[in-house]
């Protein structure tokens, strides 16, 4: 029996699934199937990087100081998170350099603290990596002190090492792209790059009370690179 060559039986044949693209497609949806050991609540361990704008704070401090602070900020942070929804994730938020401060002359350092609330989304794709965008909206403080002041007792004229400087408020917006890969059960590393938008006001710093100091602004709308472990279960 001859082979029916008709237009209609070719343009069959070619709609057809081909071994390739059923390959393809079956590719796909392992690639994006959720690991088995997502975390439902994690705990995280990080070190951030970024490039402050110094400027002004510098040419408020250089009459009386001989170094610059600066350039880098290297703050660890750590967060706690639980899953709301199957590719949603609520927590909170920290950086602070109080590990690492910036370090001027005369034992003065300037420490930065950020907390706040945090949002993620996520999907994940190869099965053991996880793809996530967030947002954290935080509150801050700037603390410039100078630490280990030798102070007589206001009682008994004794020596107390006390600390002694200026100290700022504001509030800030983070925003990031990151990748999670899951070691393991309990285990994944994750590095993100995010931009930070928020500044320290030279008119919001204050000596302790409500007394005015005068210092410039610290600008810290900048990218940011995070990277870190996690822990979860």
């Amino acid at each position: 029996m001859a082979e029916d060559k008709s237009p209609v039986n070719n343009l069959i044949s070619h709609l057809r699934p081909r071994p390739v693209a059923r390959l393809s497609v079956t590719f796909l949806f392992v690639a994006v199937t959720a690991v088995s050991g997502q975390f439902k609540y994690s705990a995280g361990l990080g070190l951030g990087v970024i490039y402050p704008d110094y400027s002004q704070f510098n040419d408020s401090i250089k009459d009386s100081l001989d170094k610059k602070v600066g350039p880098l900020w290297l703050p660890f942070g750590y967060d706690i998170s639980v899953q709301v929804y199957p590719s949603v994730r609520l927590g909170y938020f920290r950086l602070s350099n109080a590990l690492i401060p910036e370090k001027s002359s005369d034992d003065f350092v300037l420490i930065m603290l950020m907390r706040g609330i945090s949002i993620q989304t996520f999907f994940t794709f190869f099965r053991r990596f996880e793809a996530n965008f967030g947002f954290a909206l935080l509150l801050g403080k700037a603390e410039f002190i100078q630490q280990n002041i030798e102070a007589p007792s206001s009682h008994f004229q004794f020596s107390a090492t006390t600390r002694a400087g200026t100290r700022n408020g504001n509030s800030a917006l983070y925003t990031w792209t990151g990748v999670r890969y899951y070691i393991g059960t309990f285990l994944a590393v994750e590095a993100n790059l995010g931009y930070l938008r928020g500044k320290f006001k030279g008119d919001k710093w204050t000596n302790g009370g409500d007394e005015e100091a005068v210092f410039g602004t610290i600008n810290l709308s900048k990218p940011a690179f995070r990277f870190g472990i996690i822990f979860g279960w």
